[in-house]
């Protein structure tokens, strides 16, 4: 069949019409920068901190109140059609069940301190969590309250869940409390994590705390905070993580960050962290998001 420019136009009308009602959208991030890095032979390493990523989001309304979703980054493509990358979902009245590359329900309860950088200069401040590698999640909010569950579905034997809850409320409209709790059990290991933070007037405090019992391997404690302030278009944060394991030397990490705001999703940025061996990174460029 020949195609017309009538016809080409009314397919093309038709195929924006039908996305529309699908609610796709398209969102990314983008940084440029350099970074510095300290090495253990004494010698210093400087790179480039360019990236940009792409994610597509799509949603659908069930005439049943229902619906349904999917959001996956463009380089994790062939991931997601193997079901091990991205993630989708179905939203109920009830709550929310998702399957994919998902964290643990713990981690989305508690969580991180908050980092630094363009780049995130190593992600010192992050909390490991053993539940990273869950599926299966299932999540609803009962008025400031989240509760949530996940467990791994490649996973047939032994203990393989995890829980989290978390309260946030607002005082006054410049100032916010949160807590949270979390807790799960892969095989013989059981993590307990807990956090809370604070927002006073563009001052907000984080701490996250996680005690893993091992089983038969060295039990590990690890204790993180942060501070960060917004003052205009300036920002700046500082972090601190402190990691005990048993029969091992204790270790620590702490950096320093500062942005400055160009608008239109777009940061300057510059920081400093420090890793358990004395060594430091430093890096300073401009991240955004379109």
């Amino acid at each position: 069949m020949k195609l017309t420019t009538l016809t080409i136009a009314a397919l093309a009308t038709t195929a924006l019409t039908t996305m529309a009602q699908a609610d796709l959208s398209i969102d990314g991030t983008g940084r440029i920068g350099v970074k510095s890095v300290e090495n253990a032979n004494g010698t210093t390493t400087t790179s480039a901190i360019n990236r940009v990523r792409l994610s597509f989001t799509g949603d659908v309304a069930l005439d049943n109140g229902m619906g349904m979703g999917a959001t996956i980054r463009a380089d994790n493509a062939v991931n997601g059609a193997a079901g091990t990358a991205g993630s989708q979902w179905i939203t109920t009245s009830f709550g929310k069940l998702s399957m994919g590359d998902l964290n643990g329900a713990d981690e989305n309860a508690v969580g991180d301190v908050a980092g630094i950088g363009a780049s995130g200069l190593g992600d010192f401040n992050e909390v490991s969590y053993n539940s990273a590698g869950h599926n299966l999640g299932y999540a609803m909010n009962v008025g400031p309250v989240s509760l949530g569950m996940s467990m791994d579905t490649t996973v047939q034997t032994g203990d393989n869940m995890a829980i989290g809850a978390s309260f946030s409320t607002s005082i006054m409209d410049d100032t916010s409390i949160a807590v949270s709790v979390g807790q799960s059990t892969i095989g013989a290991a059981t993590q307990t994590s807990m956090g809370a933070s604070t927002t006073i007037m563009g001052v907000t405090g984080v701490i996250a705390m996680s005690d893993d019992d091992n089983g038969t391997a060295a039990d590990v404690e690890t204790m993180a905070m942060s501070a960060s302030f917004d003052i205009g278009a300036v920002s700046a944060t500082v972090f601190k993580k402190d990691v005990t394991t048993v029969g091992a030397a204790d270790k620590s990490w702490q950096g320093v960050g500062v942005g400055y705001t160009l608008g239109a999703g777009a940061t300057a940025k510059a920081g400093i962290a420090e890793d358990d061996a004395g060594l430091q990174q430093m890096e300073v460029g401009v991240s955004f998001s379109f």
